[in-house]
């Protein structure tokens, strides 16, 4: 089972994510989905939910967003944006700072969404 209690008494769900399941799931840097849940059942719920996804992709059911039309700025919105925040673009599991957060969206909003935003995932690659 990939659900683990933690020692503060959360519920660590962990679920390794094949190289071809990462984009579609917007997992970016790692091989491993990592999320605290504060009961057993949220996690668990989690885990099938994941798992259900990982099984559509297998069989060409579940695509998510599409690699080589999706724009940047939806990459950002659609994707990247929640996974960073959640802690899980990193190799580290624990999540940024607020403040972290809130320069990061600043960053993005004001300098980098403006300069590559409609350009195409692929165009950038």
């Amino acid at each position: 089972m990939t659900i683990s209690k933690t020692k503060n008494g959360t519920y660590r769900l962990k679920v390794y994510i094949p190289l071809e399941a990462r984009m579609p799931l917007g997992i970016v840097n790692n091989n491993y989905y990592d999320k605290r849940f504060k009961t057993r059942k949220e996690a668990r719920q989690a885990e099938i939910d994941l798992l259900t996804k990982l099984n559509q992709i297998e069989d060409n059911v579940f695509s998510g967003l599409g690699k080589e039309d999706i724009l940047f700025s939806d990459f950002y919105n659609n994707i990247w944006w929640e996974s960073y925040k959640a802690g899980q673009t990193t190799s580290t599991s624990k999540p940024p700072s607020r403040s972290t957060i809130a320069n990061t969206k600043t960053c993005f909003e004001k300098h980098i969404l403006p300069l590559l935003g409609n350009y195409t995932i692929q165009f950038l690659n």
